[in-house]
C-alpha cells in the first residue's frame, strides 16, 4: 500500500547549492531530444513499479523540502499505527552510489516489523534535487551531510538508527561524526571508503593505472547517458549480478546466483534494471559529488579508517560486510589482519558496543543478495535501541 504526500519545512539559514536545471537544459540541446530515453516522469514510473513489489507493509512516498529549496525523495515504511510502535527509534536507510529508495524493496517489510523505516534518495540521486556540489572534498562531504541533517529536522525526527550501504555508509559515518547526538546506532553495510590505499599499492598492469586516472576525469555513469538509446541494454548487460537478487525469495545465495540464467527471472527483474537506468540517466549530480570524494582506482580521498577514533565513544557501531565484496579484497594485502580485529583496533577504546558481522557468501550488494540474512542481522543489531 502506497500513498503520495509532500511536506515542507520553514525557511532557515542554510548554504544553498545551485540547481542543475539550467545546465541540464543546455546539455540536452547538444543532442537530439530523444537521444536518452528517459525523463523525470519515466523515473517516477520506474520507482512506482519497483515499490509495488513491497506488499508486507504500508509505504508513504513524498518529497521533503529543505530550507534551501532542495527536495529529498522519502519513503516511510510502517506496519500499523500503534502509538508505541510509532514512538520507537526509526531506522533511516542511505543507499549507495547510483541507487535510490527502490533498491530497499526487499528490506522495507521485514525491518518495519520492528520499527518505522525511512529511506531517502540522497541529494543528487534518484528523484531528489540535482544540485552542483563543490569540488573540494571536505566541502562536498559537508554538503551531503548537511542535506541529511536538514532532512532529519524537516521530518521531525529526534534520534535515529542510521544504516548506510556503500557510499551511503561513507555518508552515514560522516553524519554520525558531525551529529552524534542524533544517532542512537550506526550500522555500516559494506561501506565504501573505509580502507586506506596502501602506500605500495599498484595495479597489476600499468595500463590499468593509466586508464583509471583517465576515467577519473569523468563522472562514473557518464557512459550510460552518452549511450543514449543503448543505455538500458548496457545496464541489463553489466548489472546482471544484481537482477537475480531481487527476483528470488530464497536465502540460498547459490540458488539466487543460478536464477540469473533463468530467462523468466531475467524478464521479471527488468523493473529493477529499468529503475537503475532511469536513476542514472538523469543529469549528473550526486555522482559528480562522489567523483570529487573518490581517488582513482576506487579509493576515497578522505578514507574512514584514520577518522574512526573521532566517533563519539558512546555510540554503538556495527559493521556488516560481504565476505566476497571487492571493497575489502581489492588492494588489501594477503597478510592483512582479520578485518573484524582491525576495525575494532582502529576504533580504539570505546564505551559503546562494537559488532562486526561477515556475510561470508555475499558480494557487495548484500542487502539484496541475501536479504533474509541481512534483514535478520539488522533486526538483531537494532534490538533494544
Amino acid at each position: 500500500m502506497s500513498t503520495e504526500t509532500e511536506i515542507t519545512s520553514e525557511p532557515q539559514d542554510s548554504q544553498m547549492l545551485p540547481s542543475l536545471s539550467s545546465k541540464a537544459c543546455t546539455y540536452r540541446h547538444l543532442l537530439p531530444w530523444h537521444w536518452r530515453p528517459t525523463n523525470s516522469f519515466a523515473l517516477a514510473y520506474a520507482e512506482e513499479i519497483v515499490l509495488q513489489r513491497v506488499q508486507d507493509c504500508d509505504l508513504e512516498a513524498k518529497f521533503v523540502r529543505l530550507p534551501g529549496g532542495e527536495e529529498i525523495r522519502t519513503v516511510r515504511a510502517t506496519i500499523g499505527q500503534d502509538a508505541g510502535y510509532l514512538s520507537r527509534t526509526p531506522i533511516v536507510l542511505l543507499h549507495g552510489m547510483g541507487a535510490g529508495v527502490g533498491m530497499w524493496c526487499k528490506n522495507f517489510g521485514p525491518l518495519a516489523r520492528q520499527r518505522p523505516v525511512y529511506a531517502v534518495d540522497l541529494l543528487g540521486f534518484g528523484r531528489s534535487s540535482r544540485v552542483a556540489f563543490p569540488a573540494n572534498p571536505e566541502l562536498c562531504e559537508s554538503a551531503f551531510v548537511r542535506s541529511i541533517e536538514e532532512w532529519r529536522k524537516a521530518e521531525g525526527l529526534n534520534e535515529i538508527i542510521l544504516l548506510g550501504h556503500s557510499f551511503g555508509g561513507y555518508l552515514a559515518f560522516n553524519y554520525a561524526l558531525r551529529h552524534p547526538n542524533s544517532v542512537r546506532k550506526l550500522i555500516l553495510a559494506d561501506p565504501w571508503g573505509l580502507l586506506e590505499r596502501p602506500d605500495n599499492h599498484q595495479p597489476s598492469r600499468r595500463w590499468i593505472g593509466v586508464l583509471g586516472n583517465l576515467l577519473h576525469r569523468f563522472d562514473p555513469l557518464a557512459v550510460v547517458r552518452a549511450a543514449g538509446p543503448f543505455g538500458p541494454s548496457l545496464i541489463r548487460r553489466f548489472r546482471g549480478d544484481i537482477q537475480a537478487y531481487f527476483d528470488d525469495d530464497t536465502d540460498d545465495v547459490a540458488a539466487t546466483a543460478e536464477a540469473a540464467t533463468n530467462p523468466e527471472s531475467v524478464e521479471r527483474a527488468h523493473d529493477i534494471l529499468d529503475y537503475i537506468y532511469h536513476c542514472n540517466a538523469q543529469p549528473a549530480s550526486g555522482e559528480t559529488g562522489f567523483r570529487y570524494l573518490a581517488a582513482p582506482l576506487g579509493f576515497a580521498k578522505r578514507p574512514l579508517y584514520p577518522r574512526l577514533p573521532q566517533l563519539e565513544p558512546r555510540l554503538p557501531v556495527s559493521l556488516i560486510y560481504g565476505g566476497r565484496s571487492w571493497l575489502f579484497r581489492y588492494g588489501r594485502p594477503a597478510d592483512a589482519p582479520d578485518l573484524a580485529d582491525e576495525f575494532r583496533e582502529r576504533l580504539g577504546p570505546r564505551r559503546g558496543p562494537v559488532t562486526v558481522r561477515c556475510m561470508r557468501n555475499c558480494n557487495h550488494h548484500l542487502y539484496a543478495e541475501d536479504f533474509n540474512q541481512f534483514n535478520k542481522l539488522v533486526q538483531d543489531e537494532s534490538q533494544g535501541v
